[in-house]
Protein backbone atom coordinates (compact mmCIF):
# COMPACT_ATOMS: atom_id res chain seq x y z
CA UNK A 1 0.00 0.00 0.00
CA UNK A 2 1.27 3.49 -0.83
CA UNK A 3 0.44 6.39 1.52
CA UNK A 4 1.42 10.04 1.07
CA UNK A 5 3.46 11.32 3.99
CA UNK A 6 5.98 13.85 5.25
CA UNK A 7 9.48 12.49 6.01
CA UNK A 8 12.02 13.98 8.43
CA UNK A 9 15.50 12.43 8.07
CA UNK A 10 16.94 13.46 11.42
CA UNK A 11 18.72 11.25 13.95
CA UNK A 12 17.23 11.37 17.46
CA UNK A 13 16.93 9.28 20.61
CA UNK A 14 13.47 7.68 21.06
CA UNK A 15 11.84 4.98 23.17
CA UNK A 16 10.51 1.80 21.60
CA UNK A 17 7.23 0.11 22.59
CA UNK A 18 8.97 -1.62 25.53
CA UNK A 19 10.43 1.67 26.80
CA UNK A 20 14.05 1.00 25.80
CA UNK A 21 16.02 3.91 24.34
CA UNK A 22 17.08 3.51 20.70
CA UNK A 23 18.19 5.76 17.85
CA UNK A 24 15.79 6.73 15.06
CA UNK A 25 17.14 8.00 11.74
CA UNK A 26 13.78 8.74 10.14
CA UNK A 27 10.44 10.08 11.36
CA UNK A 28 7.41 9.75 9.09
CA UNK A 29 4.18 11.74 9.51
CA UNK A 30 1.08 10.00 8.08
CA UNK A 31 -2.57 11.08 7.83
CA UNK A 32 -4.77 10.21 10.84
CA UNK A 33 -5.93 6.60 10.93
CA UNK A 34 -2.88 5.17 9.17
CA UNK A 35 -1.79 1.87 10.76
CA UNK A 36 1.94 1.20 10.92
CA UNK A 37 2.68 -1.12 13.87
CA UNK A 38 6.08 -1.71 15.47
CA UNK A 39 8.23 -4.03 13.38
CA UNK A 40 6.57 -3.09 10.07
CA UNK A 41 8.85 -2.70 7.07
CA UNK A 42 8.36 0.55 5.16
CA UNK A 43 10.01 1.99 2.07
CA UNK A 44 10.84 5.70 2.25
CA UNK A 45 12.49 7.50 -0.67
CA UNK A 46 13.74 4.13 -1.97
CA UNK A 47 15.14 2.99 1.41
CA UNK A 48 13.65 0.08 3.34
CA UNK A 49 13.49 0.64 7.09
CA UNK A 50 11.80 -0.86 10.18
CA UNK A 51 9.25 0.87 12.42
CA UNK A 52 10.44 1.37 16.03
CA UNK A 53 7.20 2.88 17.33
CA UNK A 54 4.03 4.56 16.10
CA UNK A 55 2.05 7.31 17.85
CA UNK A 56 -1.41 8.71 17.08
CA UNK A 57 -1.17 12.48 17.59
CA UNK A 58 -4.70 13.79 18.12
CA UNK A 59 -5.47 17.25 19.46
CA UNK A 60 -8.81 16.09 20.91
CA UNK A 61 -10.81 18.59 18.90
CA UNK A 62 -8.30 21.44 19.20
CA UNK A 63 -7.24 23.09 15.94
CA UNK A 64 -4.01 21.08 15.64
CA UNK A 65 -2.63 19.03 12.74
CA UNK A 66 -3.75 15.53 13.75
CA UNK A 67 -1.44 12.83 12.36
CA UNK A 68 0.29 9.49 12.99
CA UNK A 69 3.99 9.84 13.86
CA UNK A 70 6.15 6.81 13.01
CA UNK A 71 9.79 6.59 14.10
CA UNK A 72 12.07 4.22 12.15
CA UNK A 73 15.58 2.83 12.32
Amino acid sequence: MTVRCLVDDERRLVRDAQGAETVSDTTIFFPPGTRCPEGSRVTVNGRVTTVIASYARDGGGLPTPDHVEVVCR
